[in-house]
């Protein structure tokens, strides 16, 4: 099993957005459309063991989770993503619209100080955080 993580920036980049392809999560969820996110690199899609849970990490702040649906390939990507350069190869994640937010210091149990800097897949704590999602029935 395996869980995705992603940074969401605190301001804009000109070559990738998370902030803004965020802001446009949000609108979609507040519109009741379905919600996607790039995959990992395809360098890593090898590493992916059946990942369950994708977590926007907003560093020093939270983390927000929710469940993958499916996974869609690379021709389903939203058609405001095409500026994100070194991306467009990318499966899709096709996401819950339940979610459940880990306060920072909550984060930092699991995560035993894991680097997020782009999209990546978590494994430090994947085990605890899987088993504690699922006991306390969140996703």
């Amino acid at each position: 099993m395996s869980i995705i993580i992603s940074p969401i920036a605190k301001k804009e980049n000109k070559t990738h957005n998370s902030k803004k392809d965020y802001e446009e999560f949000e609108n979609r969820k507040n519109n009741n459309l379905q919600l996607y996110w790039d995959s990992v690199p395809r360098l890593l899609e090898k590493n992916l063991d059946n990942p369950k849970y994708f977590g926007f990490i907003f560093n020093n702040d939270k983390v927000i989770f929710h469940k993958i649906i499916k996974i869609l390939d690379p021709e389903h990507r939203l058609e405001s993503w095409q500026n994100n350069v070194g991306q467009t190869d990318r499966k899709v994640l096709l996401l819950s619209d339940k979610h459940f937010i880990l306060d920072w210091e909550v984060w930092l149990l699991y995560c035993d100080g894991v680097n997020c800097q782009g999209t990546m897949i978590f494994r430090k704590g994947e085990v605890k955080l899987t088993n504690f999602i699922e006991k306390y029935k969140l996703l």
